[in-house]
């Protein structure tokens, strides 16, 4: 049976995207979300924290065109990957890996060039 993995999270970058060269011509793109959740009228919303990578041209479009603050909406899976820190632990590194861009918009305004999810996919 085939399982179902897709998120779709709307937020504010919580820091500069990083862009890093890999492996080959490939280009990866590491940020934060902070997405927050309403928990009614007399209690205060929360705020959850989500880290984020982007691949190839979507990591390259993201780190030119999405900064700090920025509102992001973007479509993607959610990854769980395995290392072995310092000590030797087995420790997991929980992210969504982006798979659409949606929209970018600035913090400030809405910018004449944000991607606003028609025409390519980045």
């Amino acid at each position: 049976m085939a399982h179902y993995n897709k998120i779709i999270l709307q937020g504010r970058l919580g820091r500069e995207p990083e862009l890093k060269s890999t492996t080959g011509d490939n280009q990866k793109c590491t940020f934060t979300v902070a997405s927050n959740e309403y928990m009614g009228d007399d209690r205060n919303d929360q705020t959850h924290w989500f880290n984020v990578v982007a691949y190839n041209s979507q990591a390259k479009y993201i780190s030119e065109w999405a900064h700090q603050g920025d509102e992001i909406v973007i479509a993607g899976r959610l990854r769980a990957d395995k290392y072995q820190n310092a000590q030797g632990q087995e420790q997991v590194y929980n992210y969504i890996k982006v798979e659409q861009i949606i929209n970018i918009r600035a913090k400030k305004q809405q910018k004449e060039e944000a991607y606003d999810g028609t025409g390519t996919q980045y």
